[in-house]
């Protein structure tokens, strides 16, 4: 492995070992939860490139795993847990979707549906990564190009991912009010 393959294994297989521990609640996991997801996050920001083409699809399939997995409740993670584990999602899908990987939104929303954590960070993802990619002044660093297939690809994600599964929340809320 190259030093930044090394690297970035070495702070996801830590922030599994931090999920392991049997006090998790405490402070200092919270810590160095998000020391580890801080150092994959900049492993992925600076050296996606170096990386050789097998361990950029098993950082994929990692990334999907620490949303359907690597989060605790939603009243419980901490919002800087979910944001940096969102980020780490986002950081992938800006080098790499939709042409590099289509069945990112697939397996989003196949992720959203196993839990209210689940669906909130589906919901924090879509939200950065459109932001990422609408405004030039937010993110200098997605070049203009890049940004135009994002939004592309979020666009044509509206009719088959987003708006069913928009209806299916409303449906599952409005079920559980009492009828008048």
């Amino acid at each position: 492995f190259s030093d930044s393959e090394r690297g970035l294994r070495d702070g996801l297989s830590l922030y599994a070992a931090c999920l392991q521990q049997p006090n998790q609640n405490n402070a200092h996991i919270y810590s160095m939860r998000l020391f580890f997801l801080s150092a994959v996050s900049k492993g992925i920001r600076n050296h996606w490139t170096k990386l050789d083409l097998p361990f950029r699809e098993s950082l994929k399939s990692a990334s999907l795993d620490l949303v359907l997995n690597g989060t605790k409740d939603a009243c419980v993670e901490p919002r800087y847990i979910k944001e940096k584990a969102v980020e780490i999602v986002v950081e992938i899908a800006k080098r790499e979707w939709p042409s590099q990987w289509v069945n990112f939104l697939t397996s989003l929303k196949e992720i959203s549906s196993k839990g209210e954590t689940q669906a909130e960070l589906f919901l924090k993802i879509v939200r950065r990564l459109s932001e990422d990619a609408s405004n030039s002044d937010f993110n200098v660093a997605l070049p203009g190009r890049r940004r135009l297939e994002i939004m592309n690809g979020l666009q044509s994600g509206v009719k088959d991912f987003f708006l069913p599964m928009f209806y299916a929340f409303l449906e599952r809320s409005f079920s559980v009010l009492p009828s008048s």
